[in-house]
């Protein structure tokens, strides 16, 4: 997310991650978002949709009906190989939208936060960066840090609130 002068929000989830005609649909109404990827919401629904009924991340969520990221952080942590799998494929989209700010805006740093912190540093952190770094100029890579918010699981929550205050600043 990356605030304006306005106080408006961009948010690069929404950049597209394969062809708009072709990608998965998404809430923001636009088809091949990154958020439709790896956003929270939409790895749930596709979660619910694929996950094995037998595997471990439908037992840790108690029905396949609950299945969240959580469940297949935990599942991955366990060694599940369903859950390792996802969560690789959850890292290299999220890597490729990380790639593509980098080599548009070259920023100093990137923070990631909720599924990202959950995770932690070798299950997420570490093969996003990997990724990155083999699909950025290399000035661009030893210059860039990939790092967990500093709030951590609370980031949605607050970044809500932000978003309410400045609605109510803005219309009084």
């Amino acid at each position: 997310m990356a605030a304006s002068i306005a106080a408006c929000s961009a948010a690069l989830a929404r950049s597209a991650t394969c062809p708009w005609s072709e990608g998965e649909p998404c809430a923001c109404g636009q088809r091949g978002c990154l958020e439709a990827y790896a956003g929270g919401a939409a790895w749930a629904r596709r979660l619910r949709a694929q996950a094995p009924e037998e595997g471990r991340v439908v037992a840790l969520a108690g029905g396949r009906d609950q299945v969240t990221p959580v469940h297949v952080v935990a599942a991955a942590r366990e060694g599940d190989g369903y859950a390792r799998a996802e969560l690789a494929r959850w890292c290299d989209y999220v890597a490729r939208g990380i790639t593509t700010v980098v080599m548009a805006l070259a920023p100093e740093a990137v923070v990631l936060g909720t599924i990202a912190v959950a995770a932690g540093e070798e299950p997420a952190f570490a093969p996003i960066r990997e990724r990155v770094r083999a699909h950025v100029w290399p000035h661009l890579a030893e210059a860039l840090r990939i790092l967990p918010a500093a709030l951590g699981r609370d980031q949605p929550l607050l970044a809500g609130l932000s978003v309410a205050v400045e609605a109510l600043r803005r219309d009084g």
